[in-house]
């Protein structure tokens, strides 16, 4: 079964696409791939055209952000060293509020240059 119910066609064939690509990283490249897609969608979500555009990104960036904490947990539980990681996502977590400051700030721009632009 699918992870995402709303795109049941990852998982044609019989194998979640996530699972191949979990199979083929190291666990840091995975955790990586995981941050790397939830920032995109949140980057990306203010961009749409409808609040229905909006709120799936929204989702897709939340379902990455669990599987991400989902992996962090599986790695401390098997007795991995989470230590280095743990630290290494807090400081990508960091890196990921700076950067959604970024989204922000870009978003208030373009907002005053339409508005700008509106008014000529």
């Amino acid at each position: 079964m699918s992870r995402d119910k709303k795109s049941s066609y990852y998982d044609a064939g019989g194998i979640e696409v996530l699972d191949i690509i979990k199979a083929k990283l190291t666990s840091e490249q995975y955790q990586g791939y995981l941050l790397g897609n939830a920032i995109k969608y949140q980057c990306r979500l203010m961009w749409k055209h409808t609040p229905e555009e909006r709120k799936r990104d929204a989702e897709k960036s939340a379902n990455y952000s669990k599987w991400l904490n989902e992996e962090l947990s599986e790695n401390i539980q098997e007795g991995d060293n989470g230590c280095e990681k743990i630290t290494e996502f807090n400081i990508l977590e960091c890196k990921l509020e700076k950067l959604q400051l970024t989204c922000d700030g870009l978003r208030r721009s373009l907002g005053q240059i339409m508005g700008l632009v509106k008014l000529k």
